[in-house]
């Protein structure tokens, strides 16, 4: 990982990120369709991805795709909360893991790594929110458009039946 820049690791120097993936984080592998995590589940560990793509899911909606140096689970770890989607491997994934017992370790053994640790996933939870908060923007910019269409359809459609109920009434004095 020399030389590399991996988002959680920002600040850290050469040696502490040696050490944090030796002995704070074990290594997984995942095939594509595999369940890293199961919404509802025990948030016990922290994924980071160090190679491949996974997808995030809640119910059936795919919410996201997350890639290379992501990390999926790091509100739960540090809330002790359930998980709130569903996380698939898309493809075959190799990543990191942090369990609850090693992120209490590193936060006895090393309180300035686990700050700089937790302000970056601060910092990375803070990106993911900036983008959903576009995303929803855009999508309410789709349906104001969409329901301005349908109020125009409406009036469309009123002023044809108002149209409608004029000639029908001249038809009835032609006929008369």
């Amino acid at each position: 990982m020399s030389g590399i820049e991996i988002p959680l690791f920002a600040g850290l120097s050469e040696s502490e990120k040696a050490d944090l993936l030796r002995n704070f984080f074990d290594t997984r592998q995942f095939l594509p369709g595999e369940p890293i995590v199961l919404k509802g589940e025990e948030s016990k560990e922290l994924f980071l991805i160090l190679d491949g793509e996974a997808t995030v899911m809640v119910d059936t909606d795919v919410q996201t795709v997350l890639g290379r140096y992501s990390i999926i689970g790091d509100c739960g770890l540090v809330r002790g909360k359930p998980r709130n989607a569903k996380v698939v491997a898309k493809t075959d994934m190799h990543v990191a893991v942090m369990n609850r017992e090693n992120f209490t370790a590193l936060r006895q053994k090393n309180p300035r790594v686990m700050i700089i640790l937790l302000l970056n996933m601060m910092d990375m939870a803070g990106e993911r929110t900036a983008k959903q908060n576009q995303l929803i923007h855009q999508l309410m910019g789709k349906i104001r458009s969409l329901q301005s269409q349908e109020d125009s359809l409406s009036r469309d459609s009123r002023e044809q039946v108002s149209l409608l109920d004029r000639l029908k009434e001249i038809a009835r004095i032609q006929i008369f």
